[in-house]
This record gives C-alpha cells, structure tokens and sequence, in this order.
C-alpha cells in the first residue's frame, strides 16, 4: 500500500514542481516522497521510477491525443512501422 501511496505522491509534486522548476526537479519529488514514506531501497526506487514513469507517459500521450498523433505518426514513418500498428 505504501509503494502506490508513494507512486502517487510522487507523480503529483513532480507534475506540480515541473510547472514552476526545470525537468530535473522530478529528482527533488522522488527524494521527497522517499523521505516522508519510509520504505527499502527497492520499494522506494521503483515507486518513484513508477510514478515518474506514469507520470511521462500520461502527459506524452495527453499531448499526442490532442495534437491527433502528428508527431508518432512521423516517428512511426522514419522506423518504418505500418500505420495498422499506431492505433
């Protein structure tokens, strides 16, 4: 329970903190969260690797469903992908 609490926690103040700061400020969350939640080692690395890695890939995919795909659609053209595999 702790390792979910700790992935949210950590997704939300690293979101908050990268409107204000630069993109590393998601090292000041995850060290945050894993001073205030104490786990192991472990735990507390894959939580904030988890919830980082949520993190990024929600706003990644936000950004790419409003901006109707343009942006895999060429990636997927330059690594030769057939289109029936994008969606």
């Amino acid at each position: 329970m702790k390792i979910i609490i700790a992935c949210v926690l950590t997704a939300l103040l690293a979101f908050v903190l990268g409107l204000f700061l630069p993109w590393w400020s998601i090292a000041i969350a995850a060290f945050g969260v894993a001073a205030l939640i104490p786990q192991k080692a472990l735990k507390a690395f894959l939580s904030g690797f988890l919830g980082l890695f949520i993190l990024w890939g929600g706003l990644a995919w936000w950004i790419d469903m409003n901006n109707q795909g343009i942006l895999s659609k060429r990636i997927a053209e330059l690594m030769q992908i057939p289109e029936s595999h994008l969606y």
